[in-house]
């Protein structure tokens, strides 16, 4: 079984405003509002009647009903619908009987929806609506973003100028609210930790010195690129304190013949220098000699 009540509602420019059909064990429809719908205010195929009760239908006179109210300027309606009494006027607070009507004003209030617009003002998303009945509150705002901003609020004035929107705000009338922002603090590249500064009456450390570093003795140079001996000898050669160091001797290259090498007796091999100071010693004993045969002479 199938039951259900319509209230408060209007039914403008279709061909049928309601259709009814199949099985349903109630329908309970008030206080609508049928304007200009060509075939049927409400058309029903149902053996069970309909209570349409307390309806405007369009005109004063109440629905077009051929058995009913032929007179009807209204709206027609279909059989099966009990549409007697009826309201005469489209705020429906007079009746066609002339009895009480229904408790309609509460009833507007309780039904009544209000459109709330968000504006995002640069954000995203750009438009936001809200549908909300009257006095009542939102439970929650719309969320919304925008690059390079923090949100501050939604207010009636495009610039902030205006009231502040919040949770608490009743709302009685259509409204469209604006998204203020607030643009963010671009964050310092390289700087992760906050900088201390000095309180009041402190007076602020001196920045370190940088330390110089000292380059490692053996690579001092003189800007020539070859190193300086470091005692102040200009003997490059390899000398120390003046004396000429021997170069060691060739040896002898290996024969791949094992027998035809002959090996040379440690006497044997003489110091070229030793032969140079044997000769320069025997040319100072000439000369001595030669001076002595002068000295005789004389």
């Amino acid at each position: 079984s199938i039951a259900f009540n319509m209230d408060g509602n209007t039914f403008t420019g279709f061909g049928s405003g309601i259709w009814l059909y199949g099985s349903f064990t109630e329908a309970v429809l008030h206080s609508n509002c049928f304007n200009e719908n060509t075939i049927e205010a409400i058309w029903s195929n149902s053996e069970a009647v309909v209570d349409a009760q307390y309806n405007y239908w369009g005109h004063e006179s109440g629905p077009k009903h051929e058995a009913r109210n032929p007179d009807g300027e209204g709206n027609p309606v279909s059989d099966n619908v009990e549409f007697d009494p009826w309201y005469i006027d489209e705020d429906c607070t007079t009746t066609s009987d002339g009895t009480e009507p229904l408790a309609m004003g509460l009833m507007q209030v309780m039904l009544e929806t209000f459109t709330l617009t968000f504006d995002g003002n640069g954000g995203t998303p750009e438009l936001i609506e809200v549908q909300v009945e009257a006095e009542a509150t939102l439970e929650a705002l719309p969320a919304i973003s925008r690059e390079g901003y923090t949100f501050i609020e939604w207010n009636t004035s495009e610039d902030g100028s205006g009231e502040a929107f919040g949770l608490e705000t009743e709302i009685t009338e259509d409204m469209t609210f604006y998204a203020i922002w607030e643009e963010a603090e671009a964050e310092e590249p390289g700087l992760d930790e906050p900088v201390d500064e000095p309180e009041d009456g402190e007076t602020p450390p001196e920045p370190e010195e940088p330390v110089e570093e000292i380059e490692d003795d053996s690579e001092v140079g003189d800007g020539s690129g070859e190193p300086v001996d470091e005692t102040g000898d200009d003997d490059t050669d390899g000398d120390e304190d003046g004396i000429e160091l021997e170069e060691p001797a060739d040896e002898p290259e290996e024969d791949d013949d094992d027998d035809d090498y002959e090996e040379t007796a440690p006497d044997a091999i003489v110091d070229e220098d030793d032969e140079e100071a044997e000769g320069e010693s025997e040319a100072d004993e000439g000369s001595e000699g030669e001076n002595e045969g002068e000295d005789e002479v004389a």
